[in-house]
């Protein structure tokens, strides 16, 4: 496995899993059948954003590790993070300790932008 320069470290980071969207770990040594799964399952592993820091995440020649591709950088979307990250969730048994929130939970509006690098000059802002 490769190691990322991105650690997941904080909250609010934005990783995809480290061989690829749509790559799915099964004991039977192949990828997961899409036509056996649900849309919530076939896309549940689709990214993931943090809600606090995930050292699981960076583990090498795991299932689990994941590349960060970006990040939640405004307060308003960090706020909503927040309120996912504590929604109810169901009770699991064995590895995981919980699961699913109780609720079905869909988010309708992604705003993605690219920051430009301003070379680590401070004061320039982008204006929405």
């Amino acid at each position: 496995g490769e190691a990322f320069p991105r650690p997941h470290s904080v909250a609010g980071l934005i990783s995809v899993p480290a061989k690829g969207i749509g790559y799915g770990d099964t004991s039977s040594g192949g990828g997961i059948i899409a036509s056996e799964l649900s849309d919530d399952e076939i896309f549940s592993s689709a990214f993931t954003i943090t809600a606090r820091d995930a050292p699981a995440l960076d583990k090498p020649n795991t299932a689990q590790q994941q590349r960060v591709i970006g990040q939640i950088i405004d307060n308003e979307s960090m706020q909503f993070l927040e309120r996912l990250a504590n929604l109810p969730v169901q009770k699991k048994v064995g590895k995981v300790s919980s699961g699913p929130p109780l609720l079905k939970v869909r988010v309708r509006d992604v705003d993605v932008q690219k920051v430009k690098d301003d070379g680590g000059k401070k004061g320039k802002k982008k204006s929405r």
